[in-house]
């Protein structure tokens, strides 16, 4: 990493997720790099060398967070490979193996309502216990995943806060659902806003979602980045269109996007 200099302002970015193929927040950390200040990110995964080649002056810092049902699946094999074995001990019997699988899938269905507030809660306490001593002038949350882990670092280090919205994702229940996961979701609803409305600088990628932001938290209409690709040439290739044996008339529509529920996939297979 280039160093900088002693006096430059300093800004932590703050991404929930991994961040390999994702272009916005290096390009949001690379300008701002290029503008003087001391960048740092912080995700589940950094961007592909390739990216970050193009500013190796942005610090990329890895999160790393347990995981609850792993750690039950190692407390277990644990417990077995410590039992007292005699010389003609039998191996695990079926039922065994059941059993242990039963009590993984009964904490599955304990924890997967609370599995969006149990990420988001791990999420910010590694973040403190990473950058807890790195002082910053601002700190950016990118999405709502990230906002609670910002929101606690900004009153860490007395920063600004900078809330970065790219997605509507307001009544969707994408882990879980149930009354206790919409009870949950709604508390956490009610959590964000509060948080959004105390961000010093709401951004947001375009006027549809700019308005809807504005009106849903009663804010300042938030200032607009777009989400831009970087130009790249490409040549037309058929391969795709032979694989699901398509002609040249018919219609192909890709949907860059993770696939889940209340993203628009649903209206557009209707449509």
């Amino acid at each position: 990493m280039t160093q900088m200099a002693p006096g430059a302002p300093s800004i932590i970015l703050l991404a929930a997720k991994d961040l390999t193929y994702n272009t916005r927040v290096h390009r949001q950390a690379a300008t701002l790099a290029r503008a003087g200040w001391r960048v740092t990110v912080a995700s589940l995964a950094p961007p592909v060398a390739s990216l970050r080649s193009r500013a190796p002056e942005v610090e990329y810092l890895t999160v790393v967070l347990p995981h609850p049902l792993q750690a039950a699946r190692r407390y277990l094999k644990r417990s077995a490979s410590s039992t007292p074995s005699a010389p003609d001990r039998e191996p695990a019997t079926p039922v065994d193996r059941a059993a242990d699988g039963a009590v993984l899938r009964a904490l599955r269905r304990l924890l997967l309502p609370w599995s969006e507030l149990i990420a988001r809660t791990l999420f910010a306490r590694a973040c403190l216990s990473l950058l807890g001593g790195q002082p910053c002038e601002v700190v950016q949350a990118h999405d709502i995943p990230a906002l609670r882990a910002a929101c606690a670092l900004a009153r860490r280090h007395g920063a600004r806060l900078v809330y970065d919205g790219v997605e509507a994702v307001e009544g969707r229940a994408v882990f879980a659902t149930g009354a206790l996961a919409r009870g949950l979701r709604r508390l956490e609803s009610w959590r964000e806003a509060r948080m959004i409305r105390r961000a010093d600088l709401v951004l947001t990628v375009g006027p549809g979602l700019r308005d809807w932001m504005a009106a849903r938290y009663g804010i300042a209409a938030p200032r607009l980045l777009r989400n831009c690709r970087e130009w790249q040439p490409a040549c037309r290739d058929p391969r795709l269109r032979a694989a699901c044996a398509l002609g040249a008339e018919d219609r192909l529509v890709l949907s860059a996007n993770s696939i889940v529920p209340d993203a628009g996939i649903e209206q557009l297979i209707e449509a």
